[in-house]
């Protein structure tokens, strides 16, 4: 395995290295649909691979009126028996599709 000297990428705060030119070897096909797209050598880091973003109507229908009613976004994901991070994220989905208004005092 070769190292690669730290360089400069356009745009970044700090020096990064490159990956590695892909090698034919080290990559597996990642399903029989997608051939093309291999998983890369290095391990990848997956935000909220944790979470559960899935959710019924009805918990939504509940999320917009708590939200609504001016209930704290720390709250509401505790009536929902849910991560905060998983609420949040449906906040902005909802906002971003014009099924919510922003509320004067914000998520918290």
């Amino acid at each position: 395995m070769r190292a690669t000297k730290a360089t400069p990428v356009r745009g970044a705060t700090r020096l990064y290295a490159m990956p590695a030119a892909p090698d034919k070897r080290r990559g597996r096909a990642e399903s029989v649909k997608s051939r093309l797209k291999l998983r890369p050598a290095e391990p990848l880091i997956i935000a909220g691979e944790d979470l559960d973003f899935s959710w019924y109507e009805w918990q939504i229908e509940a999320l917009k009126e708590d939200y609504s009613a001016g209930v704290p976004l720390m709250d509401i994901a505790d009536k929902q028996g849910r991560d905060y991070r998983e609420v949040a994220f449906m906040l902005m989905e909802l906002a971003h599709y014009g099924r919510l208004e922003p509320r004067d005092n914000g998520v918290f």
